[in-house]
This record gives structure tokens, C-alpha cells and sequence, in this order.
């Protein structure tokens, strides 16, 4: 990756970020390009390498240079969102934190008695929390790719994939939320101290 960075660059980068790894499997929804090779991506900007997780995965991690870029991005948005934007995104964040335990009962009954029924709990979940899902994600286009992830959970726990209820093996539903929850808390808390 060199600069200037497109969209989809940032996008890995920021996941990669909160998440701290991705499977390289995954690197390919992120960037614009047909037939992908994750390996274009350790050639250029030296912002990510590939390591094998403890679960046997390959996964993409960022260097350092890598987290600047992703700090950097977060920095520039700042830098240009309007007062709306601005005042929007601690509201989302209050609003998300209001339904997150509901969330959190959800995913840990299903934890405990893996089922048909619990998972479809989630899935009940989901469908009520949608709009706020959908606000979350159009208010940057850093945050847009969630909404394919999300929609891709849900269709996989709907076909009977329980595994993307919570499993850390894939971008599950609960991974998901956790990754916007943090973006969401990290982008208030610098929105809070420009405004200080």
C-alpha cells in the first residue's frame, strides 16, 4: 500500500486495527481489485505482514507504519467532519451503549445453550437494533464496510451457521460488535478531547 491511500486501503487498515488481526482469507473484501494476492500488500507500503495465529490461521497484522496510517486516518477524519458529524457520533455512541447489554445477554445465553432457538434470540436482537446498526456505519466511509459484514453474519446464522454468533474463528456477530463499539468509544473520546 502506497499513498495516497484509496477508501478500501484505509478501510483493512482500521479493521486490522481494532481487530488486531484479520485471516488473510478476508483481505480481499476490503481492496478493489479482482483476484487479490494478499502478498501485494507486504511489497509496497510495509504497513502489514502475515504471521499464523495460534488458532493456525494466516493472519494479516499491521507494523507500525501500519498503525500510523490507521491513526492517521482517524486523525483526517477529525480534521474534516462537520459539527453534525461531530455531535452525531457521542449520540450514536450513547444510543449503542444502551442497547449493548441486551446484546450481551443475547450472545451469552447462546453461549451458554447453543442453539436454534438462542441463536434465533440474535438474530431477534439484530432486527431491532438495525436502524442504529445503519447509522453507525453511514456516518463514515471508514465504517461502511460493517454493514456487508453484519448483513453476512446475519445471513449465515439465519442458514443455520451458528458459528457466527460468537465464534472468534470467523467475523462473527459478537466480533462485529465489539469492533464498532470500540470504534465508536475511540472516535468520541478524541471528539472529546478536541473539544476540550
Amino acid at each position: 500500500m502506497t499513498a495516497p491511500h484509496s477508501i478500501t486501503d484505509l478501510r483493512l487498515l482500521r479493521f486490522v486495527s481494532v481487530l488486531g488481526m484479520i485471516p488473510l482469507a478476508d483481505v480481499a473484501e476490503f481492496v478493489d481489485i479482482e483476484d487479490f494476492d494478499p502478498a501485494a500488500l507486504f511489497d509496497a507500503g510495509g504497513e502489514c505482514f502475515a504471521v499464523q495465529s495460534l488458532l493456525g490461521q494466516d493472519v494479516l497484522v499491521l507494523t507500525p507504519t501500519g498503525r500510523a496510517a490507521a491513526t492517521t486516518a482517524l486523525t483526517d477524519f477529525l480534521a474534516g467532519a462537520t459539527g453534525v458529524v461531530r455531535d452525531r457520533i457521542p449520540e450514536l455512541l450513547t444510543e449503542f451503549e444502551i442497547v449493548d447489554p441486551a446484546c450481551k445477554i443475547a450472545v451469552s445465553e447462546f453461549q451458554r445453550a447453543r442453539s436454534a432457538v438462542s441463536a434465533q434470540a440474535v438474530l431477534d436482537f439484530h432486527l431491532a437494533v438495525a436502524g442504529l446498526l445503519r447509522g453507525i456505519v453511514e456516518i463514515w466511509p471508514l465504517w461502511q464496510h460493517y454493514q456487508r459484514m453484519f448483513d453476512y453474519a446475519v445471513r449465515m446464522i439465519t442458514e443455520g451457521n451458528h458459528d457466527y454468533v460468537a465464534s472468534p474463528r470467523c467475523r462473527s456477530y459478537h466480533t462485529l460488535w465489539h469492533a464498532i463499539h470500540f470504534e465508536l468509544r475511540t472516535v468520541s473520546a478524541e471528539l472529546q478531547g478536541i473539544g476540550s
